[in-house]
């Protein structure tokens, strides 16, 4: 399904950045599951297959002549955590884009509507902010900037949804993921900058199936 771009693009985020500075370490894409991952792995060149406990998966190339190390986690906060560490400590990015898919929670997002995050809400409600470059360079391609709930649990229903969505501080368009603020987190405490993109895999109306709950992590 092709991916679009949601409706509600912030023009007050527009604003020039400088251009992406060279560096000798890797920019480092996470995802939790293989599914999220497989396009961008499919594209890098010069590939090469890192195997390490505590990451599921690993390789490292060049994606469009800027060295890069894909990495697939699994998903949940369990293994999101000890992933990313392992990422964050063997690979020694300069800078983390976090990608995959998320629920919506504004009726607004559609399947396929991608998302950047301007804020991750932890599960206890506190915000964590990306790079304002990285968000700056997201906005400027076009992609709409919004709320990324990360939850401890699969929200479900539509209820379930609504819920998340009214909490304080959500900024719409909003969706919920599982993983988001550990990735953040782990790349605030080592001093990497980041960015969440997420696509949109069910709407704000859609339920799920409570066996998806009962099989995750």
């Amino acid at each position: 399904r092709p991916i679009r771009h949601a409706a509600g693009h912030d023009p007050s985020l527009r604003r020039p950045f400088p251009p992406m500075a060279t560096h000798n370490g890797p920019t480092l894409v996470v995802a939790p599951l293989p599914e999220e991952i497989r396009a961008l792995r499919k594209r890098l060149t010069q590939i090469e297959r890192v195997q390490m406990p505590g990451l599921r998966r690993a390789w490292r190339g060049s994606l469009q002549g800027f060295p890069t190390v894909l990495a697939m986690t699994g998903d949940g906060e369990r293994n999101a955590r000890t992933g990313i560490r392992t990422a964050l400590e063997t690979f020694r990015p300069t800078q983390l884009l976090v990608i995959g898919v998320a629920g919506a929670l504004t009726p607004e997002l559609r399947v396929g509507d991608v998302i950047a995050a301007r804020q991750v809400l932890q599960p206890d409600g506190q915000p964590r902010e990306p790079s304002p470059e990285l968000l700056a360079r997201a906005v400027e391609a076009g992609i709409p900037a919004g709320t990324v709930v990360t939850s401890s649990r699969l929200a479900t229903t539509p209820e379930e949804k609504a819920r998340l969505a009214a909490q304080p501080g959500v900024v719409v368009p909003a969706v919920v993921d599982l993983e988001s603020a550990v990735y953040a987190q782990a790349a605030d405490a080592a001093g990497v900058p980041w960015l969440v993109l997420r696509a949109v895999s069910d709407t704000s109306a859609e339920s799920l199936s409570a066996y998806l709950e009962r099989c995750r992590d």
